[in-house]
């Protein structure tokens, strides 16, 4: 992966984690067990993208010959 698309790539998901974070906040008003399937849906989805961001990082530049 080159480096502009793993700038955009973490980018993205990084906004796409601030997302869940704040989904996961705002799924505190809700009672019962639609609760916690919001919770557990924000919670699933934030943490994908953070394994996401990390693989992106971890990824290591294409060789040109």
């Amino acid at each position: 992966m080159n480096l502009v698309a793993r700038i955009l790539t973490i980018a993205l998901l990084v906004g796409f984690t601030g997302f869940c974070v704040f989904g996961f906040l705002a799924s505190a008003e809700y009672q019962g067990v639609q609760k916690l399937m919001w919770q557990i849906t924000y919670a699933l989805a934030g943490l994908a993208a953070l394994v996401g961001i990390f693989t992106a990082a971890q990824s290591k530049p294409e060789q040109r010959d």
